[in-house]
């Protein structure tokens, strides 16, 4: 019976309340969490599951793709706007990781403060972390995957061509340039105690130190554009998947009249 009071209850939130509040992230992060502290926390997962339903069956979303554990939702009246759900909240995804921990990763309020400009905005994460609304990002297609290659780079990093034309080549740099630095890591660490201890990795350590003198050059040229030297940073500091980089996981979002390269999906899951 509490089951099917609390079903009812959201169903008519949702119909009523829920799809006219979309232009109004604000609105919404307020009335959700209002709405959300009227359950008990055990009935979440409820709530979570009506809510998958009703963005499926309801003509006012759009179905954008799923993958193992998450699905995606655009407003049909709204382009601003992305809902990512877990399909499974109770579920495992990948490294072991639940979908709604996968979705708190993502939404990680440290790691968009601290890296704006990585990631699509995100607005709201619900309590439970089970699902999210974020800035919906312009993607790229794998069916003309040697344009957009190109595109990006003519886009974002016209001052690395030469030596890379395509975008495809540069991420797979990028990933070699991670690892590298990653399998080291205490090759510069400061002694214990010294005045660089309570600094992070990435403001200590050199990265361009970390490679054969011929590539010394790129690489500093690489690290004045902020994108890069900011996803540097972000890779040693948090779970990026940023040896997945290709085009399926990378967009770009319009603010001010102005194209922004963003990466998305960029959590290890």
């Amino acid at each position: 019976e509490t089951m099917k009071k609390i079903l009812n209850e959201w169903r008519r939130f949702l119909r009523e309340q829920f799809l006219g509040m979309s232009p109004n992230v604000i609105k919404i992060e307020d009335t959700m969490n209002d709405v959300y502290s009227r359950y008990d926390k055990r009935h979440w997962p409820i709530v979570t599951e009506a809510f998958l339903k009703f963005l499926v069956a309801s003509p006012s979303f759009e179905a954008l793709g799923a993958g193992g554990s998450r699905r995606a939702f655009a407003f049909a009246n709204n382009d601003d706007y992305v809902i990512k759900i877990a399909s499974t909240p109770s579920g495992s995804g990948l490294f072991g990781n639940t979908p709604s921990e996968m979705n708190r990763l993502e939404a990680d309020q440290a790691m968009h403060v601290k890296y704006p400009n990585l990631f699509p905005k995100v607005y709201y994460t619900s309590p439970d972390h089970s699902w999210f609304i974020a800035q919906r990002v312009n993607t790229y297609s794998r069916k003309t995957a040697r344009e957009d290659n190109a595109r990006i780079i003519d886009d974002f990093f016209p001052e690395l061509n030469p030596p890379f034309g395509s975008w495809w080549f540069l991420s797979s740099f990028i990933e070699e340039w991670i690892d590298l630095y990653k399998e080291v890591p205490d090759l510069d660490a400061p002694e214990p105690g010294s005045s660089n201890s309570s600094k992070s990795p990435s403001e200590v350590f050199d990265p361009i130190e970390k490679f054969k003198e011929k590539n010394k050059a790129l690489l500093a040229k690489m690290l004045k554009n902020k994108f890069l030297n900011d996803l540097f940073q972000a890779a040693i500091e948090f779970p990026i998947g940023y040896n997945d980089l290709h085009l399926g996981n990378v967009g770009w979002v319009e603010e001010g009249g102005k194209k922004r390269f963003v990466i998305l999906d960029y959590i290890l899951d």
